[in-house]
C-alpha cells in the first residue's frame, strides 16, 4: 500500500525524483470479551469459575477488566459472580473456543452463550450463567402459615375424646355401685 509519494525537481541537474513510503496496514482486529453470572438462592457470588480459552493461531495475548494479565491458547482464567476480561488484540477470523470446568457435582447447571466462533472487528462476547438452588433446610421447623385448623380439629377431638372416658367412667361407677 503506498501511504505518500514526493515528487521533487531539479531544473539544474534536469533531473525528476519521486519517493514512495511504502508500508503494510496491520491486519484487522477483534475482542473476546468473556463474562460470568452467578444466580439462585444456592449461588455462591463469591466463588472463583475456572475457564479454559484457546485460540486456533495457538497465540498469547493480553487481558484486562475484572482481572489483568496475558493468556497462551490452552490457558485459564478465574471469574467470580459479575466480572468479565477482554482479550484485545485477536486477528479477525481467529477460531476461539471457551470451556467452563464443570461445576455439576457441587449442584451448578450452567449456560452460555457465544462460548465459540470467530473474532470479528468489534467485540465477541462469551457469556456464562451458573445457577444452584439452596437445599432445603435440615432439621428445621416448619414455617408458621397461620392455618391453625389443623389444631383446632386437635383439640376438638381431645376434648370430645376426654368427656366420652369421663362419662363412660360414671356409667361404670353407677352399674358398680347397682350390683
Amino acid at each position: 500500500l503506498v501511504e505518500y509519494g514526493a515528487l521533487q525537481r531539479d531544473d539544474a541537474a534536469k533531473t525528476l525524483s519521486i519517493t514512495v513510503t511504502n508500508f503494510k496496514k496491520p491486519a484487522p482486529t477483534g475482542a473476546l470479551t468473556i463474562s460470568k453470572t452467578v444466580n439462585g438462592s444456592g449461588g455462591d457470588t463469591a466463588k472463583d469459575f475456572s475457564f479454559t480459552v484457546s485460540f486456533s493461531d495457538g497465540g498469547t495475548y493480553d487481558y484486562t477488566g475484572s482481572r489483568t494479565g496475558s493468556i497462551k491458547s490452552g490457558g485459564s482464567i478465574s471469574l467470580r459472580h459479575g466480572q468479565s476480561v477482554t482479550i484485545a488484540g485477536l486477528p479477525v477470523g481467529t477460531g476461539y473456543t471457551v470451556t467452563e470446568a464443570d461445576y455439576g457435582r457441587e449442584g451448578y447447571t450452567s449456560s452460555s452463550s457465544g462460548a465459540a466462533g470467530k473474532i470479528t472487528e468489534g467485540t465477541v462476547t462469551a457469556a456464562f450463567t451458573n445457577s444452584r438452588t439452596a437445599p432445603p433446610a435440615t432439621g428445621s421447623k416448619a414455617p408458621n402459615t397461620g392455618d391453625t385448623s389443623a389444631a383446632v380439629v386437635c383439640l376438638a377431638l381431645l376434648l370430645v375424646s376426654g368427656c366420652g372416658l369421663v362419662a363412660g367412667g360414671a356409667k361404670y361407677r353407677s352399674n358398680r355401685g347397682a350390683n
